[in-house]
């Protein structure tokens, strides 16, 4: 396989230790986040009425400190040296459960904290899947070690792109085609944006909630944008293109309805920016800075059979399709059912679901 049959990347050629020192700070980033929430968080009757006491109790609980300092230096290692699937896969850990708290003792899961676990997700299970095609190649693990990062780094791509894309396919499938009319994005922006905003911003929203036109365009383009986020596993400037019309559609609806999510579009500029093309002249008079996008020796890369790579990619699907039937035929979808549900929802149920 060559380097670049994955699509290529702005980093291919360099030291990828500052997209992992990137990635590490926005994970930790959203590890205090979530600490923080469920620090502050106590049960209550908004609380999940199916909820296990377990997870409930951490709310305030001196276990969320260890948590967020475990997954702080899990992330430390993961960034100072490449490979490093063990010491990732603590700190997603974490995160997951801190955020499943955070939601059982709310109305619900904050979905801003989501984008950093699934970027993480898609490094590790890019980085596993690599390792799983070259486990017999009989070459040295350092000499592995950068032709898996590059599968490392398409796999949070990846990752992030099919976030995109699904967001769309739930709209289509659960709404269709009328999703786009003139009156969503209306709705979105009068539920979310003051009335009485006479800022700039304020005037952009009260304007693309009054005008049917606008609304139905920004709408349409939303489904283009999203479903073309496919579009940055095709290449650097595919990438280029692609993240930056999604960090747009993020900025624009923050602007129309407050609605921010900072640490996927901080993800977006990270994975899609050409930063070992730019930041080296930047940061000339720093070399640890500059160390950080070092040009990498020449690339060795293992020969893999086409046996070996159909193996990897059943296993993989078939990895993927088990974790869906488990999580389809487990008691798991009545508890994601009362997610986001009102208070007076969620408070009800708890009488019928007694806690043992």
């Amino acid at each position: 396989m060559r380097s670049g049959a994955l699509g290529g990347s702005f980093w291919d050629g360099r030291s990828r230790t500052g997209l992992r020192a990137g990635l590490a700070v926005i994970v930790v980033s959203n590890l205090v986040g979530a600490a923080s929430d469920v620090w502050q968080d106590q049960r209550g009757p908004w609380s999940h009425p199916l909820a296990p006491d377990w997870l409930l109790n951490l709310g305030g609980s001196p276990l969320v400190a260890v948590l967020l300092v475990a997954g702080t230096a899990a992330m430390v290692q993961f960034a100072r040296k490449p490979g490093q699937l063990a010491a990732g896969a603590l700190p997603l850990a974490a995160m997951a459960l801190l955020v499943e708290a955070d939601g059982a003792l709310n109305e619900g899961p904050k979905r801003h904290f989501f984008a950093p676990g699934l970027a993480l997700l898609g490094w590790l299970a890019g980085l596993a899947f690599a390792r799983l095609l070259a486990r017999h190649s009989g070459r040295t693990r350092a000499e592995l070690v950068a032709w898996q990062e590059i599968h490392a780094e398409m796999g949070a791509v990846a990752a992030l792109a099919g976030n995109y894309v699904d967001a769309v396919a739930s709209k289509l499938w659960h709404v269709g085609p009328g999703w786009a009319n003139d009156t969503t994005l209306r709705a979105v922006i009068l539920a979310h944006h003051p009335l009485g905003d006479g800022s700039l911003a304020g005037q952009y929203a009260h304007t693309v909630a009054g005008s049917a036109v606008a609304s139905q365009v920004l709408s349409i383009a939303t489904l283009f944008v999203q479903g073309g986020a496919c579009l940055m596993l095709l290449g650097p400037r595919w990438r280029l293109a692609a993240g930056l019309a999604v960090f747009a559609f993020h900025c624009n609806v923050d602007l129309l309805a407050g609605i921010g999510y900072g640490p996927a579009r901080t993800l977006l500029l990270l994975f899609c920016l050409p930063w070992p093309q730019v930041l080296p002249r930047v940061l000339h008079r720093w070399p640890r800075a500059v160390a950080l996008f070092a040009v990498a020796p020449p690339l060795t890369t293992p020969v893999i059979s086409r046996t070996t790579l159909v193996r990897a990619g059943a296993l993989a699907l078939a990895l993927v399709g088990a974790t869906v039937l488990i999580a389809r035929s487990l008691p798991i979808r009545s508890y994601t059912a009362l997610h986001h549900s009102y208070t007076g929802d969620r408070a009800g149920p708890r009488a019928q679901h007694p806690q043992p």
